[in-house]
């Protein structure tokens, strides 16, 4: 155990040392400033920090929706197609025009970005054809017959056969030289045997 004089010793040594530790640990603090004048935002830099908020803000994060919009030349929408976010995040508006520059870009936040794009798409060409109803001959197209002014009976077997059947099909311009004269007809047939 220890003695008297050892303990006393021992508590003033630890005193000696904890009032030199407290001394040397507030040497080391910072002088708090009295006399500093209140910071001043300018406009800059308020300028500055919108200007961050909102390119953190008009980014593409995981959650974000893309749509992308077809069109045709109509104005009719053809397709909406869905595009992972994940293959485009972190872009900005002016990135992702740079990515899609043929595409409009209608909205674009960090939870909606829709894209317009328009295409040409070639109307189909109609189809018509020759049929024959109470021997007259005429341009058929779905249950619309046509009339032309020409009779069954004054043609051959085979060609009443197709007629009957409706198997001589004959484009849009060949239905406008039908219409002005029937006659063309005969040229259709001529067309068919060649």
């Amino acid at each position: 155990m220890l003695s008297k004089r050892r303990y006393i010793m021992l508590t003033l040594f630890s005193v000696l040392l904890f009032s030199l530790f407290a001394i040397y640990i507030g040497s080391l603090e910072v002088p708090e400033k009295t006399n500093i004048a209140p910071e001043v935002t300018t406009i800059d830099t308020v300028v500055l920090q919108e200007e961050s908020k909102i390119l953190v803000e008009s980014q593409i994060l995981p959650s974000t929706n893309i749509k992308i919009i077809l069109k045709d030349q109509e104005d009719n929408i053809i397709t909406v197609n869905e595009i992972d976010p994940y293959s485009v995040m972190c872009l900005d508006e002016q990135d992702f025009k740079n990515v899609f520059p043929d595409y409009e870009i209608i909205e674009f936040n960090q939870h909606q970005v829709t894209l317009s794009g328009n295409t040409y798409i070639e109307p189909e060409e109609v189809i018509y054809y020759m049929g024959s109803r109470d021997n007259e001959i005429g341009i058929v197209l779905g249950n619309d017959f046509q009339i032309i002014g020409l009779k069954a009976d004054g043609f051959s077997g085979y060609t009443n056969t197709l007629l009957t059947h409706e198997l001589i099909a004959i484009t849009s311009k060949d239905k406008i030289k039908l219409e002005e004269d029937p006659n063309y007809f005969e040229r259709i047939l001529q067309n068919l045997s060649e």
